[in-house]
């Protein structure tokens, strides 16, 4: 049972700074359709890891 609360607790917490990265990509203007390649290369590292 501990094992599925570890899981959701890193779900949620993947959950949310993906959502958080996403707000910033755009209120950055890197969300953009001209800028889509860019703002993928930006985000891979986080992405990857």
């Amino acid at each position: 049972m501990k094992s599925i609360k570890v899981e959701f607790k890193w779900a949620l917490v993947f959950t949310i700074m993906s959502m958080l990265w996403m707000a910033l990509e755009k209120a950055t203007g890197l969300h953009d359709v001209k800028k889509n390649i860019t703002s993928t290369q930006i985000s891979m590292p986080y992405r990857l890891s």
